[in-house]
Order: structure tokens, then sequence, then C-alpha cells
């Protein structure tokens, strides 16, 4: 699941000037796409691992939080994008 959204949102985060951004700047410089897929999917699930453990608090797949709703932003807008080529 993590790698299908990192295969959706790559791209547009890659545009973004943050260090997100950057660090995939750097990676997708490299001549394999689908390593850096797999890399933004490692992130994202050491960066849901740490909140679960830093929180002290289950993980609950139907809480919608700020950072959920970011996301799913991101790939709407990225299935759009797709979408209009």
């Amino acid at each position: 699941m993590l790698i299908h959204g990192g295969r959706a949102v790559v791209s547009r985060l890659a545009q973004q000037q943050t260090a997100l951004g950057s660090w995939l700047r750097c990676l997708l410089d490299r001549p394999c796409p689908n390593v850096v897929i797999l890399a933004l999917a490692a992130k994202l699930a050491r960066i849901a691992a740490y909140a679960v453990l830093a929180y002290g608090q289950q993980f609950q797949a139907a809480r919608r939080t700020q950072i959920t709703d970011i996301w799913l932003r991101i790939v709407a807008m990225s299935q759009h994008s797709a979408g209009a080529l």
C-alpha cells in the first residue's frame, strides 16, 4: 500500500521545495525510479511507526488526522494530474 502511494506522489513531492523534495530529487538522479519509490515507501513506514511509538497509541486506520487529509489531497492531485495526460 505504501509503495502504491509512493508511486502516486513521488513526482509531485519531488517538485516541492522541502527537505523531502530535495531528498527525492537527489534519489531521482539515479537510474532506477523503482528504488526511489521503495525508499519513499520505507521512509513513510518509518514515519508512521515513529508516530505510533511516540504517542503510545495503537494505529487507528479509520482515524482522520491533519496528515491523513494532506496525504489524501496529494494523492488526489496526483491522480488528477495523471488523468490530464
